[in-house]
């Protein structure tokens, strides 16, 4: 599911004018903790996008958060 997420923010960054960064949260255990089950997970400054989250939901976070 992490590579179809990472996939299709990539065609959005251009859009939103997004920088984005890519972070394996299974690396970091502080990250792990945080966000384990809830992986993928979406961050634009200190707003949070968690799974489970479907295209749209993904937009609208997009739309409204950057």
């Amino acid at each position: 599911m992490c590579e179809q997420v990472i996939e299709k923010l990539f065609a959005l960054t251009h859009a939103y004018g997004i920088e984005l960064t890519i972070i394996d949260v299974s690396l970091n255990d502080n990250l792990l903790s945080r966000y384990g089950e809830y992986i993928p997970v979406l961050e634009i400054e200190d707003k949070v996008l968690r799974s489970p989250f479907d295209d749209e939901r993904m937009r609208l976070f997009l739309d409204k958060h950057s």
